[in-house]
């Protein structure tokens, strides 16, 4: 410099190159994680909008909603919602998610458990996946323990809080339960299989033991319907396949007729289970209502959540179909207002000459949820109060007024049957009951291990993939 001096007589000016400025990262909290994904869940807006709506960068928004099961599952679990993230091997989530769905389904039998069966059990899990550096110390029995807060004395099958099947002879014992509660406090819910394109012939019809086995997941949803003694349903849940079937994707989801869940199976399963019967007791809290709710006992009927307005009774095992209100014409009625809406809809389109094949592809998941809305809410209150009757509920004499009539459905069955000159036919009471043997939820059979580890192998599978329709 002192040369350029001499040499120019002036001092030259010296550039500094900026130095880039990088714009600090916002890491969202799991609170606003949720309120993410509630976003995306509820709406279509892209990865780029959600950034922008959350202050965050998009990989961080990509990741969010990749790992959005993670995220939901530690929120409900009542872990920090100012922690801002949520540190393990994948490996290792793997076998806790495995370990979990298999506590739940052993406690649902009323099995005792102890901590070291949960850690031999995850052990076994760990060599059937595969993963080599997973060690079930007491560690990790504790750690398990807390995210899913279970308590010794749950483990061991000494609480008391735990519900239990009651063997005792129902007849004697229904009358103590609901004696201090309204009958509009007395809830039943229960789920079943719904075929929702089938057309009444037996050549159509998709084979239950196939669904059983996951196939044709995308010919059947699972229905979620809850009334109480006086004919007053919840809003109906229905589970898919898929998170937004095509015929959503110009839809806002909370504002379908429905609540829509989905999973690779369109089941039932623990973790939507929790979800439902907390947003139950969230209803019963807002009303300032004490609800006594009767389940059947299977395996996906279980949760871990503190319920402040709900008391729930599981019916005896062998006595279900009997004692159970939906089940004793509450579902059936469902079905045939939903067969009716079916069949109407393809006659219809048989006046438009369209092949059978065409009509039944054009039946999408959205004529199937506004049916099913629709077919719950002209199932009478009087005709829901005489199922509570004839299941135990109440000593008044059954009336026969709200008997399910079948007339209009068998014309409509015949109508279709003739139009399109189907080989096979159903009679009208065959085809409401066609679905009647559909699983809605995994059951524990001797495969049922192997189940789960297909379940949590099957994960990294895109399942948000949109059906046909």
């Amino acid at each position: 410099i002192l040369m350029l001096i001499l040499q120019y007589g002036a001092c030259p000016v010296v550039v500094m190159a900026e130095r880039k400025s990088y714009k600090k990262r916002n890491e969202l909290s799991l609170q606003q994680k949720i309120l993410l994904i509630k976003e995306h869940e509820s709406s279509k807006k892209s990865i780029r909008a959600l950034a922008e709506q959350f202050n965050c960068g998009k990989t961080q928004a990509c990741t969010i909603i990749n790992r959005k099961r993670d995220y939901m599952t530690a929120f409900e679990e009542n872990a920090d919602s100012n922690r801002k993230r949520i540190c393990y091997k994948r490996g290792h989530e793997d076998i806790n998610e495995a370990t979990w769905k298999w506590f739940q389904a052993t406690r649902a039998l009323n099995i005792p458990l102890s901590g070291p069966l949960l850690q031999e059990k995850a052990l076994q899990f760990a060599r059937e996946l595969k993963i080599e550096d997973f060690k079930a110390s007491n560690g990790w029995l504790e750690s398990f323990r807390r995210r899913h807060n279970i308590s010794f004395n749950i483990i061991c099958g000494e609480s008391a809080s735990v519900p239990e099947s009651m063997t005792e002879n129902w007849n004697t014992c229904l009358p103590e339960l609901i004696k201090n509660y309204l009958p509009e406090d007395i809830w039943n819910m229960d789920e079943t299989g719904l075929f929702f394109r089938a057309l009444p012939d037996k050549t159509l019809v998709v084979k239950a033991e196939d669904c059983k086995r996951g196939k044709h997941s995308k010919e059947h949803l699972t229905v979620v319907i809850c009334a109480n003694i006086e004919g007053t349903f919840t809003k109906p849940w229905v589970i898919g396949k898929a998170q937004r079937p095509r015929c959503f994707r110009n839809l806002d989801l909370t504002k379908l007729p429905v609540t829509w869940r989905h999973n690779k199976k369109a089941w039932m399963t623990g973790d939507l289970f929790k979800e439902w019967i907390s947003e139950f007791n969230r209803i019963q809290k807002l009303k300032n209502r004490k609800a006594l709710l009767f389940l059947d006992n299977v395996p996906a009927h279980i949760w871990n959540v503190t319920l402040s307005n709900t008391t729930v009774k599981f019916f005896p095992d062998t006595t279900i179909s009997c004692c159970q209100p939906m089940a004793q014409g509450v579902i059936q009625a469902l079905k045939v207002n939903y067969r009716k809406h079916l069949l109407r809809s393809v006659l219809h389109k048989i006046e438009k000459n369209k092949k059978v094949e065409e009509i039944v592809k054009d039946i999408t998941v959205f004529d199937s949820v506004v049916w099913i809305k629709s077919s719950v809410m002209n199932v009478s209150p009087h005709a829901v109060t005489n199922c509570y009757r004839k299941a135990g509920f109440s000593t008044e004499e059954l009336t026969n007024e709200d008997e399910i009539e079948d007339n209009e459905l068998e014309e409509l069955t015949s109508e279709t049957q003739l139009s399109l000159n189907m080989s096979q036919p159903l009679l009208a009471s065959e085809y409401v009951d066609i679905d009647k043997d559909l699983s809605y939820a995994a059951d524990t059979g001797p495969d049922f291990e192997s189940q789960i580890l297909n379940e949590i192998k099957g994960l990294s599978r895109n399942e948000d993939d949109a059906e046909d329709n």
